[in-house]
Formats: C-alpha cells, structure tokens, sequence
C-alpha cells in the first residue's frame, strides 16, 4: 500500500468518500472530516492520510486535528510505513482512536519509531464508566425507576 500525505481537507474527502461512507467503524473519522471541511478546525494544523492500494482503490483513510487523537480506519498493511510518514508531519501525536487491531498496530509502531511507550487507555476508561455507571448490582433502583412502570 502507497501512504499519501496532505493537509488538503477536499483532496483528502474526494479520495476517502467511498471507504468512509461503506464502513460503520468510520463514523467517527467522517463526522470529524465533515466539521474540517465546515471550517469547524480551521488554524489547527489538521494532517490528512490515506492509504492506496495497487488497484488504486483506497483502503486506508487517517486524519488528526490536533491535540486531538489520530483517526484511522481499518489498517491492512504495514503500520510502521504509515507511522514513520505520518511522523514527519506530525511529530507530536501521542494517541490513536481506531478499531482495536489498527489501533494496536499503530501503537506499537510509534513506540518503535519514537522509544516511547504505548498503552490502551480509553478502552480502560470506557469500562470504569460502564462499572461506575450501568452495572446492574450497583444501580438496581435506578434501573427499575427508568424501565418499570
């Protein structure tokens, strides 16, 4: 897979249209696109990838507005190609949002590249929010008041 570069918002949203608009796990990744392009992230220094593959489909779409984390889709190549060009662009990424297999792979391919340390923390964070929140021992009354007449 080929990793093209740019800061370009329509340039990036004519080539991803297709991956975006065909995978659920890229809502997220669209939506932010979609505020990028309304100007919403105007001034922050948005950095834009994607990856394309040998037929000249892309398979591979990224973006980051900083300081927010890295967006990627499904990533089926090589992690450290992607993480060492996206590194010259934006050297001060520090975190990745994507499905969890290309988020690990892009983890663990900055961490490589940079000598830091990569661990899993909104995964950690979703589930002490699920605990404190919704479990059903600790919140049974507040359970029955929003589902039982």
């Amino acid at each position: 897979m080929r990793f093209v570069l740019t800061h370009d918002a329509t340039e990036f949203a004519a080539r991803t249209e297709r991956l975006l608009a065909a995978h659920i796990e890229c809502n997220v990744l669209a939506t932010v696109l979609m505020n990028v392009l309304d100007g919403v992230y105007r001034d922050t220094g948005t950095v834009f990838s994607y990856g394309v593959a040998e037929d000249d489909e892309v398979r591979f779409a990224a973006m980051r507005t900083p300081p927010h984390p890295l967006l990627a889709s499904r990533l089926d190549a090589d992690a450290g190609e992607f993480v060492e060009l996206w590194l010259r662009a934006d050297p001060e990424v520090d975190r990745v949002t994507s499905v969890p297999e290309t988020s690990r792979a892009i983890a663990a391919a900055w961490a490589a590249q940079t000598g830091g340390a990569a661990h899993c923390a909104i995964r950690e964070a979703m589930r002490d929010v699920v605990i404190r929140d919704w479990m059903l021992e600790d919140h049974l009354d507040e359970w029955k008041r929003a589902w039982l007449p």
